[in-house]
């Protein structure tokens, strides 16, 4: 039954709403070794990013709330060997979230290029474009020539010490060791080797009367290329 008390209260529903809580997650730095595909960017609280201020609530269950942290490169072309920018998004709206960026730095993968030997003649202009380059069999699985890739890149990088006016012998072919493009190069010297030039010398016939002097002698010589 109703009192006179009861019948005094008035009701009142208020509206309001709720604002999602500040957060900021710094992500960490990441890494790779080349490998002619797009790097493929981790995402592990704690190991990747971290909350360094602001608070991840607990639910009524006891679990912390699904932040729902997506990590990616920013730069579309990302393959080559460069540093990149890591960027994060959060999908839960409980949160009004900032990050501050990575970098991912994508490393170069490490080759050691052989020089073949090769063989010259006295006189010619040593062509480094005659030289046979091999890779290495790779040691592990973060070195070696990636896929179609090929040794030729490294050509421009060699020299021969040796030039048209050198002597019969064996002179180095080397390598620039060092970062040449996506790779890190280590070069094992080759040796170019002068051989002699075989020359044909052809002495003209003559001929004399008895009691005559005798002809100059001439002959004429040709080179083999």
């Amino acid at each position: 039954e109703a009192t006179e008390a009861d019948e005094g209260q008035i009701s009142e529903t208020v509206e309001g709403s709720i604002t999602p809580a500040p957060l900021h997650i710094k992500i960490y730095d990441q890494e790779s070794v080349y490998d002619g595909n797009r790097p493929e960017v981790e995402n592990v609280k704690e190991l990747n990013w971290e909350v360094d201020s602001g608070e991840i609530y607990q639910l009524v269950n006891g679990s912390d709330d699904d932040l729902q942290v997506v990590l990616s490169i920013e730069e579309e072309n990302a393959k080559d060997v460069d540093v990149y920018t890591i960027k994060g998004v959060a999908g839960n709206e409980n949160y009004k979230v900032e990050f501050t960026n990575g970098k991912f730095t994508v490393k170069a993968r490490y080759v050691e290029v052989i020089i073949e030997d090769y063989t010259g003649v006295y006189g010619d202009i040593p062509d480094k474009d005659r030289v046979s380059l091999t890779a290495a069999q790779p040691s592990d699985e973060n070195s070696g020539m990636v896929g179609e890739e090929s040794t030729e890149l490294f050509r421009e990088r060699l020299s021969i010490e040796a030039d048209e006016t050198s002597s019969i012998g064996e002179y180095d072919i080397v390598g620039i060791n060092g970062i040449c493009g996506n790779y890190d190069v280590e070069f094992t010297e080759g040796k170019y080797s002068i051989e002699r030039r075989p020359v044909t010398i052809t002495i003209d016939d003559k001929q004399s009367c008895y009691g005559c002097k005798i002809e100059d002698l001439t002959y004429s010589d040709s080179y083999t290329d």
